[in-house]
């Protein structure tokens, strides 16, 4: 009877078709949906391209110092092979060929506060309102080089309509990069914004690293 079971229980399992894995590739799926590869631009918002492709910003004449951002676009990551947590993981960095120098005037502004006797804002009364503020020098950085746009890494975000100013080509992801310091004495100058993609895609991304990093620039003068 024990060798009866034995071989019933060797018939059914042999007929139970176990689940093949098929490690996605470039032949048979992609991250991008019916595209090979990501689609990666950087863009200004509001767009004030010129006839010749050149954007514009209009420099704040009665300040030191300007900012201004650009908007970059990514194809998000549709196969759920590659997403993490269900969300596309979507990388950039960016870069210039414009710095500026310090000098030895740079200076911040701390705000102080007294513990015991200063107001609170309202209406809940938590955030301490400063008694004075102090300034301070920052000399130790005279002639130090610094790029006008950060060159940190940061994350493309999905569009969410209760919150974003900026709306997206169809279901693209974006970011938003932050440029300045941007002093006067650049107004006429040319500034080009590099800027550069990288979609984590696992082993896609190892493997077709072509189809996953891309560059894209443009161009900014300062009126």
């Amino acid at each position: 009877m024990k060798y009866i079971i034995l071989i019933l229980i060797f018939l059914l399992s042999s007929c139970i078709k176990k689940p093949i894995y098929i490690p996605p590739n470039e032949n048979n799926i992609s991250p991008f949906g019916n595209k090979k590869e990501g689609e990666f631009k950087i863009l200004r918002y509001p767009n004030t391209k010129d006839s010749n492709g050149y954007y514009h910003y209009k420099l704040n004449r009665s300040v030191q110092y300007n900012y201004t951002d650009v908007i970059a676009e990514a194809s998000p990551v549709v196969n759920k092979y590659y997403r993490y947590n269900n969300t596309s993981v979507i990388e950039s960095t960016f870069d210039s060929n414009a710095f500026l120098i310090l000098g030895d005037s740079i200076s911040v502004t701390i705000p102080l506060y007294n513990p015991f006797n200063s107001l609170y804002s309202s209406p809940y009364f938590n955030y301490p309102i400063s008694v004075k503020n102090k300034t301070i020098i920052l000399s130790q950085f005279n002639g130090f080089i610094v790029p006008v746009v950060p060159t940190n890494k940061i994350y493309f975000k999905e569009y969410d309509a209760r919150m974003d100013i900026y709306k997206p080509t169809g279901n693209n992801l974006w970011a938003k990069r932050i440029i300045g310091p941007i002093p006067k004495y650049m107004i006429g100058d040319t500034i080009t914004i590099y800027g550069k993609v990288f979609w984590e895609c696992g082993t896609y991304s190892i493997n077709f690293p072509k189809y996953t990093n891309k560059k894209d620039s443009l161009k900014l003068i300062i009126d």
